[in-house]
């Protein structure tokens, strides 16, 4: 549901001139971006900030905007975030004593805008300022429950000091954590054991792709697509690709879904289902290149592979991760 939520929604301004403003909480308007320009958000300077909280409790839905890449925060978000640093505490309090999961999203979305100052600065790009705010958003990393939404808001603006943290909740573990591995990538850390740039030699033979069933719902076909092509990947065996776990088996896809061609590059299928971007964390389905050849796989390997790279690095590798400031970022 989460992702449903969030490809439905997310979004970031075409970097109209003075077209976002940062809020202050004295009854500044701000604006929303949408198609087509923008629209103004009166903030709310009469209620109360714990009340303003308590509305996340109700059944809250997102402006449209219109366009994927731009979140349409509602109006008592705008009014939330307007209390700045004040609000993380409380807000904080909510998720952990709030039993509704899309509650707690609200609460997430919040302290996001918190942390960009609500403001919105390009289509691509996001400035996420508030060290507090995004403190807030990695010590709840390790819930199950919003993991994956954290870590798509993280990623918008990554930080290099956000790597111990996340390498922190894979070693602790959870049901699924194959954002958190494919998270990694995006961070463009120095020798990743994981999705390594393909040599040109590896991955050139072609697939041909099995036609998308349509009697199935649309993610649910193109699930199964996938998982059709790592089989056929499987039956060629070519020496030097090895197919470990039973990939096709289970889920594949991640929150974005893409039919493929009729034909494609074994390399082309594996850079499609492992890009992550602005956007988007890839899939379920990871692999890795090492002296062996080139290796798919599913995320408890990749997990592995990541946890003992990582426990390997010596003190001064890590401590490029060490500074908490907006300026270390990597994209």
């Amino acid at each position: 549901m989460r992702s449903r939520i969030l490809a439905a929604v997310v979004a970031v301004l075409f970097a109209a001139p003075g077209l976002a403003q940062t809020s202050s909480g004295t009854g500044e308007v701000v604006w929303r971006a949408h198609q087509g320009g923008g629209s103004a958000v009166t903030i709310d300077t009469v209620t109360a900030l714990p009340a303003l909280i308590r509305r996340l409790n109700n059944d809250w839905q997102f402006v449209q905007t219109f366009k994927a890449y731009w979140i349409g925060y509602t109006d008592d978000m705008y009014s939330i975030a307007a209390h700045g640093e004040a609000a993380i505490p409380p807000l904080l309090n909510f998720i952990q004593t709030t039993t509704d999961v899309k509650n707690k999203y609200g609460a997430v979305y919040c302290l996001h805008l918190i942390g960009i100052k609500s403001r919105v600065a390009g289509r691509y790009y996001e400035q996420f300022q508030n060290v507090a705010a995004r403190q807030a958003l990695r010590s709840l990393l390790t819930q199950d429950d919003l993991q994956e939404l954290i870590i798509e808001l993280l990623i918008r603006d990554p930080w290099q000091s956000d790597v111990p943290y996340l390498f922190a909740a894979l070693e602790k573990g959870g049901t699924d954590e194959w954002a958190l591995v494919n998270s990694l990538v995006r961070y463009q850390v120095a020798n990743l054991p994981i999705q390594q740039p393909i040599p040109s030699d590896i991955g050139t033979e072609t697939i041909k792709v099995p036609a998308l069933k349509r009697q199935l719902d649309y993610e649910q076909a193109i699930n199964l697509q996938a998982q059709q092509i790592v089989s056929r990947i499987r039956a060629l065996q070519p020496v030097y690709i090895t197919v470990k776990d039973s990939v096709e088996r289970g889920a594949l896809w991640g929150p974005m879904s893409i039919a493929f061609g009729k034909k494609l590059l074994i390399r082309d299928f594996l850079f499609t289902m492992t890009e992550v971007d602005y956007l988007q964390m890839g899939s379920r389905l990871h692999y890795f290149i090492d002296e062996n050849g080139l290796t798919i796989c599913a995320t408890p390997t990749a997990r592995k592979r990541l946890l003992a790279w990582w426990q390997a690095q010596r003190p001064a590798f890590r401590q490029q991760f060490q500074e908490n400031a907006a300026k270390k970022r990597s994209l």
